[in-house]
């Protein structure tokens, strides 16, 4: 299962007091680990300078997941050597949310963070929002009842939030649908930025692949709800989002995404009749 990638580096995040040393070399207490998924991003603009300033945020450990991309992206993954960079590659494409997944899952069998959330690398979130979310977060999660912290695009007075209207529309009706079925849906379920809190429900919630492509965000929720109270979801406003271009979702993906959506539907109906 998990010899579709190659390690690359070893996070070592030497400035952090509360790493230690567990049995067998494994990697104790790291702070926070952000995993960032990459597919076909070789001409993306600004990746290089995104990901440096994302490893320079204090208390932070970042994991590069290359999701079997055909292009150069692995020769740009590859050309980071800061010592709390890692970098995944798989050999073939798994999809974000299993590329992601499987992942997070080998690095907890190698390392232990005490939070683990995942980025997309587009710099749709500016490193400010990002530092700012991640510093609201380590508040929010002092409440031991809060598993999940969710950078939430709304677009609220005073906020930068840009969102294509097509995009927009189709993320709403989703939304809307699945409310009907999945009881604990949040605003922002296919937010780009999450943070969770690793325990045992967690760790659990990874164990089996995700059925979908464009709707991993919840079926991973789902699964996390089934041992947790319906409060568990914090949602955080974020001071600024901007849609980049070369979204990996297009309009000619609605179909898919549709399919994706009574897929879920479905199989939420079956189990509650």
């Amino acid at each position: 299962m998990f010899n579709t990638y190659l390690y690359r580096h070893g996070i070592t995040n030497s400035s952090s007091k509360s790493r230690q040393e567990g049995p067998n070399n494994i990697v104790t207490n790291i702070p926070l680990v952000l995993f960032v998924p990459f597919y076909n991003e070789s001409k993306r603009e600004g990746i290089v300078g995104y990901v440096n300033a994302l490893a320079a945020l204090p208390e932070l450990s970042l994991v590069l997941v290359n999701d079997g991309s055909t292009d150069t992206t692995n020769n740009i993954l590859s050309s980071f050597q800061q010592p709390n960079i890692k970098i995944y590659s798989h050999a073939i494409n798994l999809g974000k949310g299993n590329a992601l997944r499987v992942a997070m899952l080998d690095f907890q069998l190698h390392n232990k963070a005490n939070f683990i959330g995942y980025l997309d690398c587009d710099g749709a979130f500016p490193i400010d929002t990002v530092s700012l979310f991640i510093d609201s977060s380590r508040k929010k999660f002092l409440d031991n009842e809060i598993l999940l912290c969710i950078a939430s695009r709304i677009k609220l007075a005073g906020r930068k939030v840009e969102r294509k209207e097509h995009r927009h529309y189709i993320s709403r009706v989703i939304i809307t649908l699945l409310g009907i079925r999945y009881t604990f849906m949040p605003y922002d379920s296919q937010s780009g930025l999450k943070i969770f809190r690793v325990n045992e429900g967690f760790e659990n919630s990874l164990r089996l692949p995700f059925k979908t492509r464009w709707l991993f965000d919840v079926e991973l929720l789902d699964r996390l709800t089934k041992k947790s109270s319906s409060n568990f979801i914090w949602e955080e406003p974020v001071q600024e989002w901007r849609d980049k271009p070369g979204s990996h979702l297009q309009m000619r993906h609605v179909i898919s995404v549709a399919k994706e959506l009574l897929l879920l539907l479905l199989a939420k109906k079956s189990l509650n009749d």
